[in-house]
């Protein structure tokens, strides 16, 4: 079953609103049939509109949903998967785990997905930053990502790799940073996998 749940702004308006039929509906369609749409507004003090519904399948129960509301940001957890999205989009925001400006986040023990990220941190450690916002995966040593056009990437590292492969070949265009503890390379547009061994 399909369950459908506002998240964000807490504070809307819905109508359904009936719409007026067309010459073309009048001529072709016999017997007519009241059309309409359902509109949704919020007052959102000059900020772009930003708008969540979590959607949640299940077997009949009702999905368990919890969230809060935050300092720019709303976090929760969706049926034990724990996520976060901005409400001000573009802007820095700090969870208890997470400094980053993504748009949405997901993770659990083992993968950090990010969309529409320029920064990221976990646990105060820099995953990735980006001179363009970028989607990604993050997985151990393992990242695949989407870049809407080719830029240069940071992403943290423990210590210098002995190799860096883009898209299973091996890659020399990274630089390492022995004292930030990061790599540098620039990552063509598209998807792509980034294996840092």
């Amino acid at each position: 079953m399909l369950y459908i749940e506002h998240l964000y702004p807490g504070k809307l308006e819905s109508k359904a609103v009936e719409t007026p039929h067309y010459i073309y509906t009048l001529l072709n369609e016999k017997p007519l049939v009241k059309e309409g749409m359902l509109t949704v507004t919020a007052n959102t003090a000059g900020k772009p509109l930003v708008m969540a519904n979590m959607l949640t399948t299940t077997e009949g129960d009702e999905p368990d949903i919890s969230y809060q509301q935050k300092s720019g940001y709303v976090s929760g957890v969706a049926n034990g998967k724990s996520f976060i999205f901005s409400t001000s989009p573009g802007a820095i925001y700090n969870s208890d785990i997470f400094i980053t400006d993504a748009l949405t986040l997901t993770w659990d023990g083992e993968k950090t997905f990010a969309a529409m990220v320029t920064s990221l941190k976990r646990d105060g450690k820099l995953l990735i930053e980006s001179e363009i916002h970028v989607n990604c995966e993050i997985s151990g040593k393992s990242i695949k990502y989407y870049h809407p056009e080719e830029a240069d990437v940071t992403i943290g590292v423990e210590s210098e790799p002995v190799s860096v492969l883009l898209n299973g070949t091996e890659s020399s265009g990274w630089k390492y940073d022995k004292n930030e503890g990061k790599i540098t390379i620039e990552l063509p547009e598209g998807e792509g996998d980034l294996m840092i061994n």
